[in-house]
């Protein structure tokens, strides 16, 4: 798929372009149209703090009926695909503390800072938890975060990444991951790919939610030789600092990098990479204003 597919989807579009065809029909349509994309975003009725460490998990996934519902896909494999991102937004609200405002609650220490980012550990929640302060207001710093073709410019974790599949509140990624030296030095010599599910929320505050769960899809590449097949989970919970224009960034995330060697120490350091792209995104916002 070319950038110039999701560049041209429109809002009222978006629940159309629900398959590989309906994006090459839309493109088509659509090929003179210029504009800025548009992710729809449903606002929840009650507000980021105690009221969502208190809601069920159902309460927010409510506000998707049924995640692209319309993939045959999903369509088989539903409940499972719901399963897992409703256990991502269960493992962000422990750990979120619901009486200090964007930090997070005592299941989390600091372990190390990278990048200006503060990276957390916990011997509770698997994965890595990375905060950062972004001068923007949170829809400014979503969109950046949510824009796959523009992820190069501050993702030094993965090396491409491409929409496969699109409807309300959510869509599909495939995304491949760059190999450096200490990754070499670990035993990973060869990317690992992800395919995985987005579906966000705005709520009434104006903090976004972003949740990411590993999946299967039809029409994600292959493996071959040059590749092996990792997963991913997490959620972003980006909320305003208040009367400054400025948002704070929790990013949870979760890798399996699929190792035979020192898997868990693999995986725990690459998910303090995955956070700690968190300082990308604060360049990229800081070099837009």
């Amino acid at each position: 798929l070319s950038a110039d597919v999701i560049d041209c989807v429109d809002a009222d579009d978006v629940v159309e372009a629900i398959n590989i065809s309906a994006f090459k029909r839309l493109n088509q349509k659509n090929s003179g149209k210029k504009g800025k994309k548009n992710y729809p975003q449903k606002t929840l009725s009650y507000e980021i703090g105690p009221d969502f460490v208190a809601n069920e998990e159902a309460s927010i996934l409510d506000a998707l009926p049924n995640p692209l519902s319309f993939s045959s896909s999903f369509l088989l494999n539903q409940g499972r695909e719901i399963e897992k991102l409703s256990s991502q937004l269960k493992l962000l609200k422990e750990s979120v503390d619901s009486d200090i405002p964007n930090w997070p609650s005592t299941k989390w220490s600091t372990d190390r800072i990278l990048n200006g980012v503060r990276i957390f550990a916990s011997s509770h929640i698997p994965g890595a938890l990375g905060i950062i302060a972004v001068p923007t207001p949170p829809s400014v710093a979503f969109d950046c975060l949510m824009d796959v073709h523009k992820q190069a410019e501050w993702n030094d974790f993965f090396k491409s990444s491409v929409i496969l599949e699109i409807a309300q509140y959510s869509d599909i990624i495939y995304t491949t991951s760059r190999v450096n030296l200490s990754d070499m030095a670990l035993g990973v010599i060869t990317p690992r790919s992800f395919c995985f599910t987005r579906c966000w929320h705005r709520f009434k505050d104006g903090s976004y939610l972003i949740l990411m769960a590993s999946c299967d899809h039809p029409y994600a590449p292959k493996d071959a030789g040059l590749s092996t097949r990792g997963k991913l989970s997490g959620a972003i919970l980006i909320r305003p600092i208040e009367k400054s224009g400025r948002s704070m960034i929790l990013y949870l995330s979760s890798i399996d990098m699929n190792t035979v060697a020192l898997r868990r120490r693999v995986n725990r350091l690459n998910s303090q990479k995955l956070v700690a792209t968190l300082a990308g995104v604060r360049a990229s916002l800081s070099c837009s204003i």
